[in-house]
C-alpha cells in the first residue's frame, strides 16, 4: 500500500498491469507517503461503515482499487481497515489531509473519489448514508459539486434504460418478485425517513429524482407484462375457437 502514493502520478494514467510494474521503484518520502496511505485506508473504512456494518465486498473492492498486487502485507492492510472502521478522527479530517497532499492534482483527487464511489456501490446501490458521506468528501477535496452530483446519479441508472435494470432484477422474475423488488427501491430511496433524519436538500433531491426513475420503471415494467399477457390470452383464445371449429 506504501507504494500508491510514491507514483500515485503514474498509477492513474497508466494501464492497471503498467502500473503495478511500475510500483517496485518507490522514491523515499515516507511521512508524505505514510500521511496518505493512512488517509486513504481510514476513508475507505469509515465509508464501509457509514450505512451499519462493513461488507467484505466493500473491502475487496477498496483492495482491488487501491492497492497493486503484491505491494503490500494483507494481514496487516486488513488490520488497519478494521481498526479505522470505528476511528472516532472525522472522514473529513482524512479527506482535507488528502486535499493538502495532493496540492495541484485535482485530477488524482477525481480519481481517487470515483473509487470510493465503486466502493460505495460494490455492496448494491447508495444509500442516502453513503451520498451524504460522498457529497461531504467531494466537498472537502474541492470538486465541483456538478461532478459529484454526476457520479452519484451514475450509480442508480447507469448506462442501461431497461425497466429491471433499475430495479435491479432478471426480466425472469414474477410478478409477485417484481413487486417485492419495486418496493425495496422505494423504500431504501424515498426521500421523507431522510429528511426527517436530517439529509442534506442536495441528497433529498438526488433521492427524490432517483425515486421517480424507480416509479418510472415498475410502471413500464407492469404495463409491458400486462401487455405481453393479453397478447397470450387473445391467442390462446383463437386457437380455442379454431379448434371448436373444426370440431
Amino acid at each position: 500500500m506504501t507504494s500508491f502514493n510514491a507514483f500515485a502520478d503514474e498509477y492513474f494514467s497508466l494501464p492497471r498491469t503498467t502500473a503495478r510494474a511500475t510500483a517496485s521503484a518507490v522514491p523515499t518520502k515516507s511521512v508524505e507517503s505514510l500521511a496518505f496511505t493512512h488517509a486513504l485506508v481510514a476513508l475507505a473504512a469509515q465509508l464501509s461503515a457509514v450505512d451499519g456494518t462493513p461488507k467484505k465486498t466493500e473491502y475487496f473492492a477498496f483492495q482491488s482499487l487501491f492497492v497493486a498486487e503484491g505491494e503490500t502485507d494483507e494481514a496487516k492492510l486488513r488490520s488497519l481497515f478494521v481498526k479505522h472502521v470505528g476511528g472516532d478522527t472525522s472522514s473529513l479530517q482524512y479527506a482535507r489531509q488528502i486535499t493538502a497532499i495532493t496540492t495541484g492534482q485535482m485530477g488524482l483527487r477525481q480519481e481517487i473519489f470515483a473509487r470510493f464511489v465503486r466502493i460505495a456501490t460494490a455492496d448494491g446501490a447508495l444509500n442516502a448514508a453513503e451520498m451524504e458521506w460522498l457529497r461531504a468528501v467531494g466537498h472537502a477535496f474541492e470538486l465541483d459539486g456538478d461532478i459529484v452530483r454526476q457520479y452519484i446519479a451514475q450509480c442508480f441508472t447507469g448506462p442501461s434504460t431497461s425497466p429491471y435494470a433499475i430495479l435491479g432484477v432478471s426480466e425472469k422474475v414474477d410478478d409477485l418478485q417484481l413487486r417485492a423488488a419495486y418496493m425495496a427501491r422505494v423504500h431504501a430511496l424515498h426521500p421523507d425517513r431522510f429528511q426527517a433524519a436530517g439529509a442534506s436538500q442536495e441528497t433529498i433531491a438526488i433521492l427524490s429524482q432517483q425515486l421517480a426513475a424507480v416509479n418510472a420503471a415498475y410502471e413500464a415494467a407492469s404495463k409491458a407484462r400486462q401487455k405481453k399477457s393479453s397478447s397470450v390470452t387473445r391467442f390462446w383464445g383463437k386457437r380455442d375457437k379454431s379448434a371448436e371449429a373444426a370440431a
